[in-house]
């Protein structure tokens, strides 16, 4: 996956994230993988993150965060590729 760590904006439903744009392309959220929250550098000000890793539609995989205090949504990490699909499945059964 490619770290981007960049914030993005975010379409949700019920808090969880749904479509989220990034250089002039938007991504379908297929599939909720994974979440997890994340306290950071708590003792530096930084507020608690849930994070987010999902399946696209059209085969890909990303990562993305809503830091709670800032109140924004950030693009973590990205993975295009058309073996995706079999790496979602294989991932999947894993849990």
């Amino acid at each position: 996956m490619k770290l981007i760590n960049k914030p993005v904006p975010v379409k949700s439903s019920n808090g969880n994230p749904v479509l989220f744009s990034f250089r002039g392309s938007e991504f379908k959220v297929q599939d909720i993988l994974d979440l997890w929250k994340d306290v950071g550098e708590w003792w530096n000000g930084e507020g608690e993150k849930a994070f987010y890793r999902v399946s696209l539609v059209g085969h890909g995989l990303a990562e993305v965060y809503y830091d709670e205090k800032e109140m924004k949504w950030y693009l973590y990490s990205l993975l295009i590729s058309y073996l995706m699909p079999l790496f979602v499945y294989e991932y999947t059964q894993m849990f």
